[in-house]
């Protein structure tokens, strides 16, 4: 087999939760039994929260960042940079991860 065709992966285990609502006469209709957590809601209707383990990897990780809010948003366009030293403009920072799951 041609060594460009294949590479090694390294695979972690991860966390992967979905949440479904139903109703409680869905529930009796279940063949077996699982673990799950329950959650009440209104309308004699429940959320079940399944928990699975996958095995994934962490592809990238990329910081963003951007003005607080509208006004913080202007501010940054507009101002003049002797303004922004003065007064600093207020940024929101998160980090979005890319991760890739296999089933």
């Amino acid at each position: 087999m041609d060594d460009k065709m294949c590479h090694d992966v390294n695979l972690e285990r991860m966390k992967f939760v979905a949440y479904q609502y139903i109703s409680k006469e869905l529930a009796k209709e279940f063949a077996e039994p699982c673990e799950v957590d329950v959650l009440p809601l209104l309308n004699n209707m429940f959320a079940l929260r399944v928990t699975q383990r996958v095995l994934g990897r962490e592809v990238e990780r990329v910081a963003v960042e951007y003005p607080a809010d509208w006004w913080q948003a202007v501010r940054e366009r507009w101002l003049p940079e002797w303004a922004k030293k003065r007064w600093p403009v207020r940024m929101r920072k998160h980090q979005l991860v890319a991760r890739e799951l296999y089933p």
